[in-house]
């Protein structure tokens, strides 16, 4: 068992998964180092390797070896990244559990920052933030930004996700009330679990401060079938209103017939980019 100081004990414990799958070695330590050196030390990260790169592989081991805080589940196969984070979830000991992808940087006091506001707003159970966006080589861009009210994410989510993924924080309380990421979704699987966890009525919220360094290519990379699962996600669970629903299901269905640059165009204006 850890022993922690008094201080620390205090605190609750935070879970934070990070699935990786290969990826640019030097992204990945920079996401691992993010987190050993937050300000908020009561923390465990489990790594949910599905690598086929022996020095991806060895590199996050030893990794994980120097940190006691830090563990590795090595499963080496490819069944999307829904199937990587119900995994994860199964060994999550926090009381809040949090995200993180492997090439993306959390600022320092994110965690804490996240901890705090959920402590102080008990109503709400899924926190993320806006986020900065920075290239390959790690230089800045542009920024997502996201409603801050639960109402607010709510209209966002019908036309676009509400949430950026690797910047939210949830309690434990949907895990432990049976809700996973469904591992049938190889994309949009957090888009299924939002909207999933919307029509069951938990609250959301965003803060306003970017809390992350999100990594994104400059030129548009959304594959045709990303647009498949959120035309799946979106005709499965959307029931926030007839006339939202009807919307945002013909909004995901457009992008299955434009031509890709449309589609481009169309994403960027969505993300302001």
């Amino acid at each position: 068992m850890k022993i922690c100081p008094k201080s620390e004990q205090d605190q609750p414990l935070v879970s934070i998964i990070v699935p990786v799958f290969n990826g640019t070695i030097g992204h990945i330590i920079e996401a691992l180092e993010s987190i050993k050196f937050q300000n908020y030390q009561n923390l465990e990260c489990l790594i949910i390797d599905d690598s086929t790169k022996q020095e991806n592989i060895e590199l996050i081991k030893n990794y994980c070896l120097n940190d006691s805080r830090f563990h590795y589940f090595g499963r080496y196969g490819v069944d999307g990244l829904g199937a990587a984070l119900s995994y994860g979830l199964a060994y999550c000991n926090g009381v809040f559990i949090a995200r993180m992808d492997a090439d993306d940087i959390s600022i320092p006091s994110r965690i804490a920052i996240q901890v705090t506001f959920l402590n102080d707003n008990p109503e709400v159970t899924v926190v993320g933030s806006n986020v900065t966006l920075i290239d390959e080589k790690g230089i800045e861009f542009g920024k997502k930004v996201y409603g801050i009210d639960h109402q607010s994410i709510v209209k966002q989510f019908i036309y676009k996700n509400g949430m950026a993924h690797p910047s939210v924080m949830f309690r434990r309380t949907i895990i432990e009330s049976g809700e996973s990421y469904d591992p049938l979704f190889r994309y949009c699987e957090d888009l299924e679990f939002w909207l999933r966890l919307l029509n069951r009525g938990y609250v959301f919220s965003n803060i306003k401060q970017p809390l992350i360094f999100y990594r994104e290519s400059v030129k548009y990379n959304r594959v045709k079938n990303n647009w498949i699962y959120n035309f799946r996600a979106r005709n499965k669970y959307f029931s926030l209103g007839s006339l939202s629903s009807y919307l945002s299901v013909t909004i995901a269905l457009m992008h299955l017939v434009l031509p890709e640059s449309i589609r481009r165009l169309f994403y960027k204006r969505m993300t302001k980019i």
